[in-house]
């Protein structure tokens, strides 16, 4: 799995990148403030958001599942269902 980011500084850190590596994930930090480089990081993650904002408040989950949740819902949005899909779609 890769994750493209933005590198305006909301995930650069060493232990991020640790754990990214650590459990099978390639980062790619692309130049930040270039709309054609980071507009489909910046919509991802947005979207990533707002599905995880809401979780969190309605379940009342503590704050160090945060990334084990944002991790979740990537999965989840990733493998969703939608008219692309030929043979999954509704």
């Amino acid at each position: 799995m890769k994750i493209h980011l933005n590198n305006t500084g909301e995930f650069i850190s060493q232990a991020f990148d640790n754990f990214c590596t650590f459990i099978g994930i390639d980062i790619k930090h692309h130049v930040a403030h270039i709309h054609i480089q980071n507009g489909l990081a910046k919509s991802f993650t947005k979207r990533l958001q707002l599905i995880v904002k809401p979780l969190f408040m309605k379940l009342k989950l503590p704050i160090f599942v945060w990334g084990y949740t944002i991790l979740h819902v990537a999965s989840l949005v990733r493998i969703k269902s939608s008219a692309y899909h030929k043979y999954f779609s509704l």
